[in-house]
């Protein structure tokens, strides 16, 4: 039958369009995984390097807070004992 000739090709046709996409859609998976990664791994230096240097800008700041607060300490300390 001339139909079911007609028929199974089609089938087979699409199969192969079916493998063929398949195909396709697992290899821009697989290159999206790989950009992820790599994306990741950027933001996170980027993000790494960001906090180092905020570290680095308020150390000061930390450090003359922490004198202020010694000062004042001493100061009611002093204070009390008078």
């Amino acid at each position: 039958d001339w139909s079911l000739v007609v028929w199974s090709s089609d089938l087979v046709e699409t199969a192969a369009q079916l493998k063929e996409e398949s195909t396709n859609l697992k290899n821009n998976i697989l290159q999206l995984k790989n950009e992820g990664k790599e994306t990741f791994k950027n933001v996170a230096g980027e993000l790494k390097t960001a906090v180092n240097e905020w570290q680095d800008e308020i150390r000061p700041v930390i450090k003359r807070l922490q004198q202020d607060i010694d000062e004042l300490r001493t100061k009611a300390q002093n204070s009390t004992k008078r």
